[in-house]
């Protein structure tokens, strides 16, 4: 999802994108209960809303943040 992510970086400087590596972050995934990697959370006013797990196309990914 890696170049993915990158892309829509680009086409959205509105929001923020952090990578979270889980080994070195191990509490950040247990707080916000990710079961899968990689897991896309977006925050709204800092809070978590619905995660989007695994590998998406970048059709999803899109959905997503505009949602």
């Amino acid at each position: 999802m890696g170049p993915v992510v990158e892309k829509l970086e680009r086409e959205y400087p509105n929001v923020n994108f952090v990578y979270v590596d889980s080994d070195d972050q191990p509490a950040l995934p247990q707080r916000y209960g990710v079961l899968g990697l990689p897991t896309l959370i977006l925050f709204k006013q800092g809070k978590p809303l619905d995660p989007l797990v695994g590998a998406q196309p970048e059709t999803n990914i899109r959905t997503y943040i505009e949602k």
